[in-house]
């Protein structure tokens, strides 16, 4: 990788940081009344701990996929996008309860992998 693309990662790890950084505050802010309720009136910070401990492994596997260069996969962004999209038209059939056509869904995604 050269010197730019190392710099954008960089900007990307900070916006993550950042994201996640708001999104803990906000899960504080909204939870610590029902974590005063589910541990008795003992912590505030019942649901935070927990994402908290969900989030160190995350963070270390975020760090690692960081130092793989993602552009030797960019063959499979066909393949995701259509996978994506007969997920997003399944769950949408589910939403309308036609449960028969998700069935139909993967044949749908082979006829366009063909195309």
């Amino acid at each position: 990788m050269n010197i730019k693309e190392q710099g954008q990662d960089k900007i990307l790890f900070i916006s993550v940081i950042a994201l996640i950084s708001f999104g803990l505050f906000m899960l504080f802010s909204a939870s610590w009344v029902k974590s005063l309720e589910i541990t008795g009136g003992e912590s505030r910070t019942y649901f935070l701990v927990s994402q908290m401990i969900k989030l160190i492994p995350a963070f270390f596997i975020f760090v690692l996929l960081t130092k793989i260069n993602y552009r030797k996969l960019q063959f499979l962004s066909p393949y995701l996008l259509f996978i994506s999209a007969s997920s997003f038209l399944g769950a949408i059939l589910n939403a309308k309860k036609r449960f028969l056509m998700w069935a139909f869904l993967p044949i749908i995604l082979n006829l366009f992998m063909v195309l």
